[in-house]
């Protein structure tokens, strides 16, 4: 942090962070490229149903009240809707819609992917 008269100090409110491309086609469980992972854990993502993903931390990271995740719709496909959620200190919740609310498959193609919990 810098304050007014230009000196920086250092703090520990930097964030852990999670960057990834996430791609899904089919039935398949979606595909992370990570860019960058700042995680002690191994993160995995699995599909439970159409448009319904779950991203695990082998280890309790995705802290209470400090974590932040979101994705950022690619170009690569139609217009939709998606979400991500903090549903445990191992888990992510990811939705995936098209534009008539109905929840699908294969519309993650390349979109980013970022994890942020700060400490």
């Amino acid at each position: 942090m810098v304050d007014k008269s230009g000196t920086i100090a250092l703090t520990n409110d930097i964030p852990k962070r999670f960057i990834a491309l996430i791609s899904q086609s089919g039935t398949a469980n979606p595909t992370l490229t990570i860019i960058r992972n700042d995680f002690s854990g191994t993160i995995s993502a699995t599909r439970n149903a159409a448009g319904d993903y779950t991203l695990t931390n082998t280890l309790p990271e995705f802290t209470n009240n400090k974590t932040t995740a979101c994705i950022n719709n690619s170009t690569n496909y139609a217009v939709k809707f998606t979400g991500a959620t903090r549903t445990g200190n191992t888990t992510i919740s990811l939705a995936v819609f098209n534009l008539s609310g109905v929840a699908v498959d294969t519309y993650l193609l390349g979109d980013v992917l970022q994890i942020e919990v700060y400490l």
